[in-house]
């Protein structure tokens, strides 16, 4: 997923970094259906793997698998947000057709030349889907009310997107959102500290901002990723930049209860005196989660296998093949038998590794070309990989 700079961030500016909207907007599947695109999926040597072409020169930026099976594809394109939502893939050979996209945002006359750039996406309850957002408003010299978290969402049922909503009103980045079956939604964000917004009714109200806690101290110029752990708690990954030593930590947050906890996830240790500037993911896995993120000077992709408490998971820390770079994304996917996928972007392409339910690496590593900085990836109920480029 990507979580760009959304403002010119005093503690991002001071090491005179480049504001701006991540290149990735959110594209689509173009037309009623892509069965075409996905019967034209690059061939490969792994059968497990599918590797299919973003259409209309779209950029991948996030793809997530429902309880029944769908494919939710967010996607970059030069006009905007759009999203897709695939049918049930119901056999082992068959593939998945897209339904006919749709903007994410719609154009505001009242407020030309605003525009919108993509992060995250959630599924909450009942099929509704949650599209985070950041603007160029500090380009245009808006308030800075408007430099932070915008918020789209797609009701059950519904056949366009409810017009975007501002979450928390002050310059921010590090976006991510995620939603648990109970409709808790939970909207994280960075602006020095890690801060969230929560909702208790399906996304449609947020309460007031909170300091998850005050000890946290995140890497400010990274992002964060969130996922719901089905008790009430939601699980956060994030870097952290106390004394320069920035170490991925997952921290765990009961919103109800305010009680918070963490874990070091990262054991290669990586000292550097300026923030990297990363991009990473996490996902819920039969055993707990799964996680990556880049690390070192070089920006080698780690991933990780995690328990319900964020313990790592034997053989522990495991460095992929994959490098990644400055907000660039990287996946780790996991499928129903406990294998995973790891998925990476760096210098125009795309790489992958699978690894088997021990974190064993198999098959070789694949590769294919991209556009934008985004990744896209999910595994199906029979144990495939679908990866967008």
């Amino acid at each position: 997923m990507l979580h760009a700079l959304s403002a010119p961030h005093r503690r991002c500016a001071a090491r005179r970094l480049k504001p701006h909207a991540i290149i990735a907007t959110a594209a689509i599947l173009a037309s009623a259906t892509i069965a075409g695109s996905f019967a034209a999926a690059d061939p490969i040597d792994d059968p497990t793997v599918l590797v299919v072409a973003t259409p209309e020169d779209g950029h991948p930026t996030r793809a997530l698998l429902d309880a029944d099976g769908r494919i939710h594809l967010l996607f970059a394109t030069p006009s905007g947000p759009r999203y897709s939502r695939s049918s049930v893939v119901t056999t082992s050979d068959s593939v998945p057709e897209f339904a006919a996209s749709i903007p994410v945002v719609a154009v505001d006359p009242a407020r030309p030349g605003l525009e919108y750039s993509d992060g995250d996406m959630a599924l909450g309850r009942d099929g509704r889907v949650l599209v985070t957002m950041m603007t160029n408003a500090w380009k245009l010299k808006l308030p800075q009310e408007d430099w932070g978290y915008h918020l789209a969402e797609l009701a059950p049922g519904a056949a366009s997107f409810a017009p975007v909503r501002n979450v928390n009103h002050r310059p921010s980045e590090g976006f991510s959102i995620a939603a648990d079956g109970d409709g808790r939604v939970v909207a994280v964000w960075l602006a020095d500290r890690l801060l969230g917004n929560v909702s208790v009714d399906d996304g449609r109200t947020f309460g007031p901002t909170v300091e998850i806690d005050r000890s946290f101290n995140p890497c400010n110029c990274c992002t964060t990723a969130t996922v719901p752990c089905g008790d009430g708690r939601f699980a956060v990954l994030y870097r952290e930049e106390t004394g320069n030593e920035r170490d991925m930590h997952i921290a765990f947050w009961n919103p109800a209860t305010s009680e918070s906890s963490r874990q070091r996830i990262s054991a290669t240790p990586w000292r550097i005196s300026t923030c990297p500037m990363t991009y990473y993911d996490l996902r819920p896995a039969p055993r707990g989660f799964v996680a990556a993120w880049p690390n070192g000077d070089d920006y080698t992709v780690h991933f990780a296998r995690l328990d319900a408490e964020g313990r790592l998971l034997p053989p522990g820390e495991v460095e992929t093949p994959g490098r990644s770079w400055h907000r660039h994304g990287v996946a780790a996917v996991p499928a129903p038998d406990g294998s995973t996928i790891v998925v990476w972007n760096k210098d125009g392409r795309i790489g992958w590794q699978r690894y088997d339910p021990q974190a064993q690496p198999v098959g070789a590593t694949g590769s294919a070309a991209t556009s934008g900085k985004g990744v896209a990836a999910v595994a199906l109920p029979d144990n495939r990989f679908v990866v967008f480029r």
